[in-house]
């Protein structure tokens, strides 16, 4: 695991998480540390991830686009519901 490699070499580990901004899609970067620390106990791992950050980030759309990655129009939220509606709540 790099974490590991660069933890152990004294650096500070910061995982960056890009998602979705609705509900669920917030929840998400707790989940994250919650699976690294489930992955803690899993055999032959041999290492503690709690030293580990993780960081919800934002990107613009030219971000996204400079960056290649997908661009979904009209999306929907968790909840089926358009975000693009100003009446939204989330």
């Amino acid at each position: 695991m790099r974490f590991k490699t660069h933890h152990e070499a004294g650096r500070k580990c910061v995982l960056l998480h890009v998602g979705d901004h609705d509900p669920a899609g917030l929840l998400i970067s707790d989940v994250i540390k919650s699976n690294l620390m489930d992955c803690a106990n899993v055999k032959g791992v041999d290492f503690d991830p709690s030293p580990i950050r993780v960081e919800r980030i934002g990107l613009t759309r030219e971000q996204i686009g400079d960056l290649g990655l997908p661009w979904i129009e009209n999306l929907e939220t968790g909840s089926g519901k358009d975000l693009g509606d100003p009446g939204h709540p989330d």
